[in-house]
């Protein structure tokens, strides 16, 4: 046993710090008590071992090296190193190293002090923060000593008092204190010397060029470590807005008071509690009788849903702007209204209530109406209509125009309507324009039109004067009918009069012959086919149809009624399962309709039947039934195997829910968390699990090859893999795990080269939370790890190499990645499923840079409520465009 006595037993055994004794080949061969605590490993564990046992690897040539140095004679004092822990938790040191000696002054060992740096890394840190918060803090911040004059400023002081650092250090505060307030800052300066709150006092700043600013003071004694004051820190936020806003709050009060439009101002629980004289007037209530009630009060009830809606979303920070809604008077009177709603604030910014404008627009709704009508019956006239301007410049066209002058809207409008006026008809076009302008009436004057080929039309024209609102000439609506068959008629009636009784005969003739040809189709046809009259009898009908419903040529033939035969149908259960009454007077209907009408019978053998029935013009329909037994067969056989398919996928989409964690276990792992998981398909590629080891809990968010099934079952090999590594190396970490989880899954679809016949695999990242230490080991496959603390996002990435495919190497060694986490860190892993969705105008991925701003702007609220903003601005976002791949992000706090 080394002698202690060279150093002090009891000095050695009680110690504050790790002290280790280590021979001239760096062999430990004595510990104190505060070694084994520190390092977790016992005396009679790590006595023997090389000193190398608890020096991470990448520091073992500095380990060797001190050793050297100190052998050698050399002074080895405050050297920052590392000491890894039996459990693996590394932690900075700082190594002092003393050479120790017999009685004959031969070295015989070294001494080693790790001094746990820890908690000083901390304090750097934070004293880092501290200072930057200081220079880059958004209000003007100064230091004084205790007798006022200034010894540190920041960068925002300097901008808004006009002096530099060199200029202003050195100098009494008053020097930018108005002569009428150095009173008061000699007394702010004794208040807080005494030890006094100084808090939001306001005052005044004088800037270099002479400028007062009115200023809200906030003064903080300073003191050193051992509790002495030893400066004043001062804060002076400039208040000019808010004075500003206090001189505007009682002109905003009379614009409340006497608006325009009704106005009332809620509590945000949706109490009114303060309404202008308008809404007084436009709801019929007094002021004493609706403050106080909720705003509901003044809502119709099929309309409530919608003030909750509003005052959710206004509450949550939300723009409501133009909202249509109703509002409903005292005597039961509704009233259409655009609605905006906006957050009040207090003076600390935090939300009081909210003000609600309901602008009537009755007036509007009525006017729209209007003009739907009008436009309606304008685009969907049957003659073509045009709008000219007083120039006789085309403004506006309709549908029947374009299709009857062959000219798309495009192409007219904006062109004299001269354009489709034959040359030697201008001087017409010209007179009409005048005698409309001057207000004379035009109604149905004979006119020509010539369309985009050169053909001319004779019209009859209609001119009306269109006037604004005012009462003033706007524009000029010509109504053209065409009157061609008109004209054409005429011409063909006198010059065939004499021969109507020859063209008769010959008509006659040509329907006899079309008769015969018609029985002839309806004999040979494949399907069945008859003609009923307007008293519902048999007209015409053929032999086809009496085969497929089985009816005799005595019942079914020219003459007799379709009555009897259409109940001896039903009767038989041939049109359906509905009631007998309801069904036989659908089917007469049905001879009645001028519309398409289409069934679905049964034939005398069972077969199925498609029957179409039109009107035929005069009261005459014809029924055409055809055979779709074979189709209807396919059909049914098709709804059976996708009603398997969709109920085997059902089953599926249960199982692999069932390995996920549950929100209960999600709970007991973290102090707040978020997930939102959207399988593109009923089940998808994307997974996350939860596990617990020794060493703390794995999140593991993980992105796989495919969607749907595929990527579904390579979920499932993926949580086989994840829990297979864990079972094997418990104590593993992220980065150990990986290796040995691509392992698994490469043996599992024997992917190692090219050859290969599948190359599928996942990208993840597994996240170690550790036990009883303020950090995080995270490793990646293609896979990112975001944090927020703050105004900004911080990203770690993981490996450029993904898991199980055949280009990753088997044993590729992936990376572990410490992040110390801070109070307040938010972390993220998601998939690329949202990032790569496409949508918005232009058709462009959601991308990173959007994700990250709306993480930034609710960064302060629940993990719930960030999840839910997340969710609705992608669904926004995506809008009518189809879903492009599965849906994964996991936030969480600890």
């Amino acid at each position: 046993m080394f002698n202690l006595a060279l150093i002090g037993e009891k000095v050695f055994r009680d110690g504050s710090d790790p002290m280790l004794i280590e021979d001239l080949d760096g062999i430990v061969v004595e510990m104190n008590r505060e070694a084994e605590r520190a390092y977790g490993w016992s005396r009679g564990d790590l006595i023997g071992k090389p000193i190398t046992t608890i020096v991470p690897p990448n520091r073992h040539d500095q380990a060797r090296e001190l050793l050297a140095r100190c052998i050698a004679g050399e002074d080895v004092r405050n050297i920052e190193g590392l000491r890894i822990t039996k459990q693996g938790l590394v932690i900075p040191v700082l190594v002092t190293l003393s050479l120790l000696k017999d009685e004959n002054n031969e070295p015989l060992g070294i001494a080693t002090n790790a001094a746990d740096m820890s908690a000083f890394k901390a304090s750097e840190k934070k004293l880092a923060q501290m200072s930057k918060v200081f220079q880059d803090g958004a209000d003007p911040m100064l230091i004084e000593d205790l007798e006022g004059v200034v010894t540190e400023m920041n960068h925002e002081a300097e901008r808004a008092y006009g002096w530099a650092r060199d200029e202003l250090i050195g100098k009494p505060i008053k020097t930018i204190v108005p002569p009428e307030r150095h009173g008061q800052a000699d007394a702010l300066l004794m208040r807080c010397r005494d030890g006094k709150d100084v808090r939001n006092v306001e005052g005044l700043r004088v800037t270099r060029t002479g400028r007062v600013v009115p200023v809200l003071l906030t003064l903080s004694l300073l003191r050193d470590e051992n509790g002495d004051p030893m400066g004043i820190a001062s804060i002076a936020a400039d208040i000019s807005t808010l004075k500003q806003a206090e001189s505007a709050s009682a002109q905003m009060s009379k614009v409340f008071r006497d608006g325009s439009d009704p106005m009332l101002i809620e509590d945000l629980g949706g109490i009114v509690i303060e309404m202008n004289h308008e809404a007084e007037r436009a709801y019929g209530w007094s002021r004493d009788e609706l403050i106080g009630k909720p705003i509901k009060t003044i809502v119709p009830p099929d309309r409530h849903a919608q003030a909750d809606e509003l005052l959710v979303r206004c509450r949550s920070g939300e723009e409501i702007r133009n909202i249509e809604g109703v509002r409903v008077t005292r005597d039961g009177r509704e009233i259409p209204v655009l609605l905006t709603l906006s957050l009040l604030r207090n003076e600390d910014g935090d939300p009081t209530s909210i003000a609600t404008n309901a602008a009537d627009i009755t007036a509007r709704k009525q006017a729209e109406a209007d003009s739907a009508r009008m436009s309606k019956v304008f685009q969907d006239g049957s003659v073509p209509m045009i709008i000219e301007d007083l120039d006789g410049i085309v403004i506006d066209m309709n549908q029947e125009a374009e299709r009857a002058y062959g000219w798309s809207r495009d192409e007219l409008i904006g062109k004299p309507i001269k354009t489709i006026v034959p040359k030697w008809r201008h001087h017409q076009a010209d007179e009409l324009l005048v005698r409309c302008r001057a207000g004379e009436e035009v109604r149905n004057i004979d006119g020509v039109r010539v369309d985009k080929g050169g053909l001319e039309k004779p019209i009859l024209l209609t001119l009306s004067l269109l006037r604004d609102e005012n009462g003033a000439p706007i524009g000029i609506a010509s109504n053209a009918a065409d009157i061609t068959a008109l004209k054409q008629a005429e011409a063909e009636l006198l010059r065939h009069k004499e021969h109507l009784e020859e063209l008769v005969t010959e008509r006659t003739k040509k329907l006899e012959e079309t008769h015969r040809y018609l029985e002839m189709a309806l004999e040979n046809m494949p399907g069945a086919m008859w003609v009923v009259d307007p008293e519902l009898k048999f007209a015409l009908l053929n032999d086809q149809y009496r085969a497929l419903y089985g009816h005799d040529s005595d019942l079914a033939k020219a003459g007799n009624s379709v009555e009897p035969i259409i109940r001896h149908e039903i009767e038989l259960g041939r049109m359906g399962d509905a009631d007998f009454d309801e069904t036989l007077r659908q089917r007469l209907d049905s001879f009645k309709t001028t519309g398409l009408e289409v069934f679905e019978d049964r034939g005398a053998d069972g077969r199925y039947l498609h029957l179409l029935r039109r009107h035929a013009g005069d009261g005459f329909t014809v029924s055409v039934a055809t055979d779709i037994t074979e189709l209807k067969i396919a059909e049914l056989a098709l709804e059976k195997a996708h009603d398997l398919i969709t109920e085997g996928i059902g089953y599926a989409s249960r199982i692999q829910r069932s390995l996920l964690p549950t929100p209960e276990a999600l709970s007991e792992a973290f102090a707040d968390y978020a997930v939102i998981w959207e399988p593109k398909d009923q089940v998808g590629g994307d997974i996350y699990l939860l596990r617990e080891t020794p060493v703390g809990r794995m999140l593991m968010v993980a992105d796989c090859t495919g969607h749907g099934v595929p990527g579904a079952f390579m979920t499932i090999i993926v949580t086989g893999a994840f829990d297979q590594a864990l079972t094997e190396t418990p104590l593993g970490k992220p980065a150990q795990l990986l290796t040995r989880i691509n392992q698994i899954v490469k043996a599992i679809l024997g992917q190692y080269d090219a050859t290969s016949e599948s190359d599928d695999g996942f990208e993840c990242g597994l996240c170690l939370i550790e036990r009883q230490t303020e950090r995080i080991t995270f490793a990646g496959a293609r896979f990112e790890l975001w944090s927020i603390n703050g105004a900004d996002i911080s990203i770690t990435k993981g490996d450029r190499a993904g898991i199980g495919y055949c280009r990753t190497d088997v044993d590729f060694p992936f990376t572990n990645q410490i992040i110390i986490v801070e109070e307040g860190d938010v972390f993220y892993l998601t998939s690329d499923g949202l990032i790569d969705q496409i949508g918005g105008p232009k058709r462009r991925s959601f991308g990173k840079r959007r994700l990250k701003q709306i993480i930034l702007d609710y960064s302060r609220m629940s993990m719930a409520v960030q999840a839910t903003h997340i969710q609705r601005a992608f669904e926004e976002y995506q809008h009518n465009e189809e879903r492009r791949d599965d849906i994964t992000l996991v936030g969480f706090q600890l």
